[in-house]
């Protein structure tokens, strides 16, 4: 039985004769009955500082989670003593101040004041330790809609863990396609980032734990640059003349408006043009009465380039 009543005699001890008798009754109050505890492990955020704000009433709130009938006074305490003695409770709002560290939780029942003590741990887990993106990656688009082809991979950061076996490295196109819940979920991975066709915008690179499951993001800019914006020419006629020859840099206020915004050279054939071979001299000695010769613009200061070409007609 949780209650009992017990008898007591009080006698004098010259007189047997002379006594009182009285009862006292004894009450065995239930002790605090809630959930199991569950300390603290998380993953630091990227200023791997070994601290984190905590809120204290959410882990109140699990400790309550579905029971019903007695009510809990719950308080967060620095030490065992002040815990047991409810003395100078913590804020809801927590900052550790070691990692790791113990904290303590009185537990109460409110309807019989028993409570119970219990140590709550704290441990914050070191995400991986790297630089920012010292620079952003710049590309060309082949053409005038802006999209142009990355190698994420050769974003420069560097990852300064001692141990690096157990990182992995994962790309995305969106901050919000990171699993920001499990740090091992790379479903929404950019799949191919050694060939990734981008307007300028930033990605992000994820750098893991795989034994913690801790990570790292961090950002990525992405640079388009396009090409000099030039005049179409089909056909340039010209009458034969004595010499055989044509002088090229004639067409060089045909094809742009400003020259002084763009290099430009002349090539027999488009695959020289692109890959900046085989240039012709400006005075060409023409062969053929029609030629096509291709024209490489290319930006002085982001050295994009596009081909065109026009036909060499000789009358």
């Amino acid at each position: 039985s949780r209650e009992q009543t017990i008898y007591l005699r009080v006698e004098n001890v010259t007189d047997a004769t002379c006594f009182e008798t009285g009862s006292i009754s004894l009450k065995v109050s239930p002790a605090p009955i809630y959930n199991p505890l569950i300390d603290y492990l998380i993953c630091d955020d990227s200023s791997n500082d070994g601290r984190h704000t905590f809120n204290l009433d959410e882990k109140a709130a699990e400790l309550r989670q579905g029971l019903t009938g007695d009510d809990l006074n719950i308080s967060f305490h620095r030490t065992f003593d002040e815990a047991d003695n409810n003395a100078n409770p913590l804020p809801s709002n927590y900052t550790n101040t070691t990692n790791p560290q113990t904290i303590f939780i009185r537990i109460e029942n409110d309807n019989s004041l028993c409570h119970a003590v219990e140590g709550l741990g704290i441990n914050i887990v070191a995400a991986p330790n790297v630089t920012q993106v010292a620079s952003p990656l710049i590309s060309c688009s082949k053409g005038f809609n802006g999209i142009a082809t990355f190698n994420l991979e050769l974003a420069d950061f560097e990852i300064l863990d001692r141990v690096q076996s157990n990182l992995t490295i994962n790309y995305f196109n969106e901050l919000s396609d990171i699993n920001q819940a499990d740090g091992l979920d790379n479903s929404n991975e950019i799949v191919l980032p050694s060939s990734f066709n981008s307007v300028s915008k930033t990605v992000y690179i994820k750098i893991a734990n795989t034994l913690t499951s801790c990570f790292t993001v961090i950002p990525l800019e992405l640079i388009t640059n396009t090409p000099p914006i030039f005049n179409t020419i089909e056909t340039i006629p010209i009458c034969d003349n004595d010499t055989g020859t044509f002088d090229l840099s004639l067409v060089d206020n045909m094809v742009v408006d400003n020259t002084s915004l763009v290099n430009i050279s002349y090539h027999s054939s488009f695959d020289d043009a692109e890959d900046n071979l085989l240039a012709l001299n400006n005075i060409y000695d023409y062969i053929n009465p029609n030629q096509t010769i291709y024209i490489r613009l290319s930006d002085i200061n982001t050295n994009c380039h596009i081909t065109t070409s026009f036909v060499l007609q000789i009358n």
